[in-house]
């Protein structure tokens, strides 16, 4: 069961942190491997750089793990809404699941320069009868099927889940790298 922590236990890592090797210093420098474009409104940015930081402070406290990804659903739910009104679009969006399709549609969030999952080997006999790794077509988009689980999850922890994610850190990174999509710029800062 979760307790406060006390001033004293402050700055130990959280033994589930530890089953996972994470430190401070390795979660900073995950964070810090995906830069915030120069152009994200600061209400976005801010945003993201506490999701950030919670990941960090995740090793101190791992249900920070689960408020960071939380956080990041909020700012690319926010991101999409201020892009649209920057487009002049008079689309009502409600929830991240409208407001990911809206992107996709609008082809402002893509696969490119995300970092894909690695799809799973396959294999089929050839013409001779041997058996030949292969790779078959993509059904959709990786951010298509981003716009249909992400709002899942994102509902699932806001509606209520026992449930401690330890993939906080990629869910931030990728809703970073679609919140620099939305809002491109020729330079980055790295602030976080």
């Amino acid at each position: 069961m979760e307790a406060v922590i006390s001033p004293s236990e402050l700055y130990q890592l959280d033994p589930r942190a530890k089953m996972f090797g994470w430190t401070p210093e390795e979660r900073f420098a995950l964070m810090s491997s995906v830069s915030i474009s120069d152009a994200i409104p600061e209400q976005v940015h801010r945003q993201v750089v506490t999701a950030k930081n919670l990941i960090i402070h995740s090793c101190l406290y791992y249900p920070y793990n689960v408020t960071a990804i939380q956080i990041a659903f909020a700012a690319l739910e926010m991101a999409i809404r201020l892009r649209t009104e920057c487009e002049g679009h008079t689309v009502a969006i409600k929830g991240l699941r409208a407001a990911m399709q809206h992107a996709v549609r609008s082809k402002w969030i893509s696969d490119e320069g995300l970092p894909l999952p690695k799809r799973p080997t396959s294999f089929r006999m050839s013409s001779e009868g041997h058996l030949e790794e292969f790779e078959p077509p993509l059904v959709r988009s990786y951010v298509e099927v981003l716009a249909e689980f992400m709002p899942k999850i994102r509902n699932e922890l806001a509606h209520g889940s026992g449930y401690l994610h330890n993939g906080g850190a990629s869910k931030v990174l990728i809703v970073n790298h679609l919140i620099n999509q939305l809002f491109p710029s020729r330079t980055t800062i790295s602030s976080l």
